[in-house]
């Protein structure tokens, strides 16, 4: 598929996918949503980038971080709180 047929313009269109702003408002909730940042060194950025394994182990302990956080935040356990870890 071509850039201007995703993003419904010429090719020097900026990639968007063809959706409206209320489809949006349809599926997410009416609250704030929390945004998480990972910041890293430098040198660490440049290993991860170059190595797949690193990348994935850092990844996994980030994520069951967050998740770890929003289930106690919800005072849910492990068991109960679906997260997938």
């Amino acid at each position: 598929m071509k850039a201007d047929q995703i993003s419904g313009g010429s090719d020097t269109a900026p990639l968007r996918p063809r959706c409206s702003a209320s489809s949006h408002r349809e599926e997410l909730p009416e609250r704030p949503l929390r945004q998480w940042v990972l910041s890293l060194p430098h040198a660490l950025r440049f290993l991860l980038a170059t190595d797949p394994d690193a990348l994935t182990l850092v990844l996994g302990v980030v994520s069951r971080t967050i998740s770890r956080h929003l289930i106690n935040k919800a005072g849910l356990t492990r068991a109960t709180g679906g997260t997938g870890r």
